[in-house]
């Protein structure tokens, strides 16, 4: 449909101007209710075909699993802020008088 877009709107443009006056109207909304309804189409057969495979669409996103667990794992690993002197460990940096 989207490789023909060009050539529906230069055969709408084109019929508007060889249909009669009073269906000019009905010409120039027919490309709108045509891919509105090819859209709503689209839409409902992809959730039939998704409800018989057994697939749940009230069940969790992925992304919202992950956004639950990164909240929780910071929330987990947040610095307290009742502590002055929080030090993280790491190695201390070498010294110039060893070899």
């Amino acid at each position: 449909m989207v490789e023909w877009f060009p050539w529906i709107i230069a055969a709408n443009v084109i019929a508007l101007g060889v249909v009669k006056p009073g269906y000019r109207v009905l010409t120039f909304l027919s490309f709108p209710i045509v891919l509105l309804s090819l859209i709503a189409a689209i839409l409902i057969g992809s959730h039939t075909e998704a409800n018989r495979n057994g697939f749940e669409f009230g069940a969790t996103s992925v992304r919202e699993a992950l956004e639950t667990y990164i909240e929780k794992e910071r929330v987990r690993t947040e610095r307290p802020t009742f502590l002055i002197f929080w030090r993280e460990k790491s190695t201390p940096p070498p010294s110039a008088f060893t070899k």
